[in-house]
């Protein structure tokens, strides 16, 4: 559910609430069994911060606080990439890469098996051939974390924001490492990576939208813009 939008002079008196009632219902008619409110891709993953009532409204109609997401941006004119990563790497025999062609089965591979929500948006990618779009780490042929990197003039998760970056806007998303290889430093060293590859694109500024690894890119310089809370509730 995106949104609830009254009138200003019509709040409170009961509209806003009967508008949930009937969606839900309807959600129920199509075999759903559970809702999310507030979220709606490349918009908002929750519903903004900024508006604690609309919060409140929802957990008062039964619904359940779940996940908390920011959106962090970082200038780059002034970005560094960590030069010690490769050697830290190189030390593990791991390697920072841009996709090629034969990696192509194996990223799906990956994608399929830990991150199946997000296999479409990479299949679409390489059937495309865009594989410069597409950072690996590696150990060898193995895959084991990715995400996907855009420069400005790109459609892009976050890209409903360019207007706020009048240099040119860049973002990585859809970043993730195999269950078995976290905790070792390699989100990090992706992230570095890719936030590189934005800034050799051209862009002044990079996007991460829907975080949920607020800490890790605090680290590589990225401020919080806006936070969202998504709320549930059971069919």
């Amino acid at each position: 559910m995106a949104a609830i939008l009254v009138e200003k002079e019509h709040r409170r008196q009961g509209i806003g609430g009967s508008l949930f009632l009937a969606a839900l219902d309807s959600l129920r008619r199509a075999g759903c069994t559970r809702a999310i409110v507030g979220g709606v891709p490349l918009l908002w993953k929750g519903i903004p911060m900024e508006f604690p009532s609309a919060i409140r409204f929802f957990i008062g109609l039964g619904c359940t606080p779940s996940t908390k997401t920011v959106d962090q941006f970082r200038y780059l004119p002034g970005y560094e990439y960590p030069a010690h990563l490769d050697r830290n790497l190189a030390r593990r025999d791991l390697q920072l890469t841009v996709a090629e062609e034969e990696d192509a089965e194996r990223i799906l591979i990956f994608e399929r098996t830990h991150f199946p929500h997000w296999a479409e948006y990479f299949s679409n990618l390489l059937e495309r051939r865009q594989f410069t779009r597409i950072l690996c780490v590696k150990s060898n042929a193995e895959i084991l974390g990715t995400t996907m990197v855009d420069g400005p003039g790109s459609l892009f998760p976050g890209a409903q924001w360019l207007y706020l970056a009048k240099d040119g806007m860049g973002g990585y998303a859809t970043l993730g490492i195999a269950p078995s290889c976290r905790g070792q430093g390699l989100g990090y060293a992706l992230s570095a990576f890719a936030t590189r590859r934005v800034k050799e694109s051209g862009a002044a500024v990079c996007f991460i939208n829907h975080s949920e690894a607020v800490p890790l890119y605090r680290k590589l310089g990225f401020c919080d813009w806006a936070e969202y809370q998504a709320c549930e509730i059971a069919l």
